[in-house]
């Protein structure tokens, strides 16, 4: 055995190599504000964190920017990531590092989960190594991994619960002893995995593969209560926390958080999207090319060695079912959103880590040079297109901290204010920590409301007193002039008005 080989059966020091070349990656971007895609999903995120630091922590409450002239409470997901945040918050105060470093911390822990999950699937300890590297470099990861997105800590949580329930499964069968413990820590993760975001319980599929050939074993009373124990804590605590978000929308009508499935009806472009995911988001940003060949090889020795009779296949392909009918549930989601096919990452990172564990078999030096090249494409992927980017998906203004502090310190912070040009009802909002009425433009401020009312004196007459509107021209120069009293301020293309 050489000295490479022997490096890689040395517990867990391969994966903590990898952690630390993440970490070092990363550094440069760990003080930069959101930018870059689903910006908007980090701005909605990072602003109920903040507002559970500036104005009550109770988790139950979770409140949104873009709250007309009420309080802000709505429902959400789960809020556990942004409460979190926001807990972080109290101790370092509200600086952008601190979402990244917590997210890098969540996701590096998912990783070190997986290395588990493999090693409890009896796999060789240099497979569980490598399949943990292929997660840390998945692209799609490699930006989201210090962004504020819930599903990173979803993810996390999902990858332990799957540990613990394997720990489960196997005591239960090799020493016919229930081995409680680990049963309450699977249903503890799976139910915060849930909660958190509803499509991660995905992973049923994985755990009905593992029960049900196992049908005769598990069909005692001691068992079944256990199971029924374990699914309504995995399962019914989540929906019955989605349950009381639905209501909480209704009741305050504010929707600024998605809960639906969306479906697509035209097949042509279904196939389109399925197209897209296939040849391009999965080789590309999921995998990153260097997992999609060692996937590629995977493939060949699972059909090869008839990897269908080993006792873990039915787990994988009652979880790929479950994938396939969720992916085409949610199907309009995935043309934009990857990070919805994030459920899937930690079984396609075992199976790349399938993939390179036969390549290590054989030659160990090409491993190397693999392992060596997955972060160079992976960062590569990410930073140019993303980080080093000069379009930041932000305008220029809000961005750099100078001028964002000056449009910020133009009016009092408890001052509710309509803005317009934003499409995101949370951008603008989120970076001049602000709240109020948001609008795309300023056509839709002087649309007519109720009883001919404009738009605009609609929100005047509901507590609004200033304007930020994004505009080529001044807006005291247009239609809206009946309503603006002051100019504040004029910052590039940003125009802050005291309203009449």
């Amino acid at each position: 055995m050489n000295k490479l080989t022997a490096f890689f059966n040395t517990g867990k020091y391969p994966l903590l190599l990898a952690l630390l070349l993440n970490v070092c990656l990363h550094l440069p971007f760990f003080n930069r504000p959101p930018e870059s895609m689903h910006v908007w999903r980090q701005c909605n995120t990072l602003a109920v964190a903040r507002n559970f630091y500036q104005e009550d922590m109770n988790i139950f409450q979770p409140r949104v920017d873009n709250r007309f002239e009420t309080n802000g409470v709505t429902g959400m997901n789960f809020p556990l990531y942004e409460y979190s945040v926001a807990a972080l918050y109290k101790v370092f105060g509200e600086q952008f590092w601190v979402h990244r470093v917590f997210s890098l911390l969540v996701l590096s822990l998912g990783a070190i989960g997986l290395f588990y999950v493999v090693t409890a699937l009896a796999g060789p300890l240099v497979m569980a190594n490598l399949s943990a590297i292929a997660l840390l470099f998945f692209p799609d990861l490699f930006y989201f991994g210090i962004s504020a997105l819930p599903d990173i800590m979803a993810l996390s949580c999902m990858i332990w619960g799957l540990y613990f329930f394997i720990r489960w499964h196997t005591e239960a069968r090799e020493t016919n002893r229930s081995a409680d413990q680990w049963l309450l820590l699977s249903a503890f993760f799976f139910m915060l995995c849930g909660l958190i975001k509803l499509y991660f319980l995905l992973i049923g599929g994985f755990i009905a593969g593992l029960v049900i050939p196992q049908f005769r074993f598990y069909f005692n009373a001691r068992y079944i209560i256990r199971l029924i124990i374990f699914g309504f804590i995995s399962v019914v605590i989540p929906m019955l926390w989605y349950k009381y978000s639905i209501d909480l929308i209704k009741r305050t009508g504010l929707a600024d958080f998605g809960l639906e499935v969306r479906y697509e009806t035209n097949i042509s472009n279904a196939i389109s999207i399925l197209t897209q995911n296939i040849i391009s988001d999965l080789p590309e940003l999921i995998l990153n090319y260097v997992n999609a060949v060692f996937v590629a090889i995977a493939a060949f020795y699972i059909y090869r060695t008839k990897a269908w009779k080993h006792q873990y296949f039915n787990a994988f392909l009652f979880f790929v079912a479950g994938a396939v009918l969720y992916h085409l549930a949610e199907l309009k989601q995935m043309k934009y959103h990857s990070y919805y096919m994030m459920p899937y990452y930690p079984v396609l990172a075992i199976i790349a880590g399938y993939g390179a564990y036969k390549v290590y078999l054989f030659k160990p030096n090409v491993l190397l040079f693999f392992l060596l090249l997955s972060p160079v494409v992976c960062s590569t992927r990410i930073i140019f297109s993303r980080w080093a980017n000069p379009n930041k998906l932000v305008p220029a203004e809000l961005y750099h901290e100078d001028s964002r502090t000056r449009l910020q310190q133009a009016v009092n912070d408890k001052e509710r204010c309509i803005i317009s040009g934003d499409v995101s009802n949370c951008i603008f909002f989120y970076f001049l920590d602000k709240k109020g009425f948001c609008y795309a433009g300023k056509d839709q401020l002087l649309q007519q409301v109720h009883g001919g009312e404009t738009q605009i004196a609609n929100n005047i007459s509901r507590g609004a007193t200033t304007l930020y509107i994004k505009s080529d021209t001044d807006p005291a120069q247009s239609a809206l002039a009946p309503y603006l009293k002051t100019l504040l301020l004029k910052e590039g293309s940003f125009y802050v008005y005291r309203l009449k």
